[in-house]
């Protein structure tokens, strides 16, 4: 079997997905390139994100998923690329999707953009898990404040609807 001279690379932000073919032989900067021509066309997509003007205002990280013990949810790590590397020596498989990190004005890591929401920069060494928040009760109290206005409560599978 020939190996591919070249893979297909997504880059991801907030909202936005840039697709693009680069050979095994481009680095990192030339990626990043790609990167600015085509997030520059799209700058007005994406409220409440920095602009990127230069390869400099913005970094590409790899997803790190790595699975938690039984019932423990998987620990997510953005890990860097190097800016120096080609796509062969960092490994890149082709459609492995990398994620944009912006820098403010001084070139200190601002945040990371997942699929959802802008996460706060977090240190390769912390590990990041969600807590369960319970709403049960604060809905139940809710209810009883209203009932007595003449409102109509409705369940929902599990959800409470007050009308």
């Amino acid at each position: 079997m020939v190996s591919p001279s070249a893979i297909q690379v997504a880059i991801k932000t907030r909202r936005t997905s840039v697709h693009f073919t680069a050979s095994l032989a481009s680095t990192l900067q030339d990626l990043k390139h790609e990167t600015l021509s085509a997030l520059s066309q799209f700058s007005t997509l994406e409220d409440n994100l920095p602009s990127i003007t230069s390869i400099d205002d913005f970094e590409l990280h790899r997803k790190e998923v790595q699975p938690g013990p039984r019932g423990v949810p998987p620990t997510v790590r953005y890990v860097p690329l190097e800016d120096d590397k080609t796509v062969k020596q960092l490994g890149l498989s082709n459609w492995e999707v990398l994620y944009v990190r912006y820098k403010d004005e001084s070139g200190s890591p601002l945040c990371f953009v997942t699929d959802f929401e802008l996460v706060p920069f977090i240190p390769r060494s912390t590990n990041m898990s969600l807590l369960d928040i319970d709403v049960t009760e604060a809905l139940l109290e809710d209810e009883e404040e209203d009932s007595g206005r003449g409102s109509q409560s409705k369940t929902a599978g599990n959800e409470n609807i007050t009308l």
